[in-house]
């Protein structure tokens, strides 16, 4: 059986306002549901997207950060609206093939990536 996809990805925030704000704001994200210490997404490929500040104990076992590289449609639009943010460009923008990718740093020092048409 071979993977078909990240069917799940998890954060673990000090900031967990400011990661909200990248993940709404920048990447244009809807929460689905949300409590003090817990925000969860529904991306349109059915991939469940959580994040957890660092009061919420159940997940305290989060201590190491994924790279995730966010697919979507308008790269340029997605990654200009994440500069804005002030996110920390990591890498070069680079491109093949029409597609684009970039690594950049989340609030919390977590690095993630954006690559898109």
């Amino acid at each position: 059986m071979a993977v078909e996809k990240v069917g799940f990805v998890g954060f673990r925030a000090a900031n967990l306002d400011a990661l909200r704000a990248v993940f709404e704001d920048g990447l244009e994200l809807k929460p689905t549901d949300a409590t003090k210490d817990q925000v969860g997404y529904l991306m349109s490929d059915g991939t469940r997207l959580e994040a957890y500040s660092n009061e919420n104990d159940f997940h305290s076992f989060f201590t190491t950060g994924p790279v995730v590289g966010f697919s979507v449609p308008d790269f340029k639009r997605s990654w200009e609206r994440l500069t804005r943010l002030g996110v920390e460009q990591l890498t070069e923008i680079q491109s093949e093939d029409g597609r684009y990718w970039v690594h950049f740093r989340l609030p919390d020092g977590t690095v993630a990536e954006l690559v898109g048409s």
